[in-house]
């Protein structure tokens, strides 16, 4: 989608884990939000409570885009505490 482009990173702030989230701009579109309606991605609604984001993932899953596709799609955040639990 952005590969070789020029891109915009609005800061948002520094996560208690020392990750940047940000909000990437091409071209003045939103591509987290073109990521999210694409089923590219997970709106992650425990920290972020943007409406246009929560929408276009209802829409992506309603749709089966991208990961949405997937019986049974396992976020991030459970996926990384499944496998802390695993390794124990």
């Amino acid at each position: 989608m952005i590969s070789g482009k020029e891109v915009v990173i609005r800061f948002r702030k520094i996560d208690r884990y020392g990750r940047i989230i940000a909000t990437v701009y091409h071209g003045g579109r939103d591509v987290n939000l073109l990521m999210v309606r694409a089923g590219l991605a997970w709106h992650y609604a425990y920290f972020d409570d943007t409406p246009a984001y929560r929408e276009a993932e209802k829409q992506a899953r309603a749709a089966r885009r991208g990961l949405w596709r997937q019986d049974n799609p396992v976020n991030p955040h459970e996926f990384r505490r499944q496998r802390k639990l695993n390794a124990k």
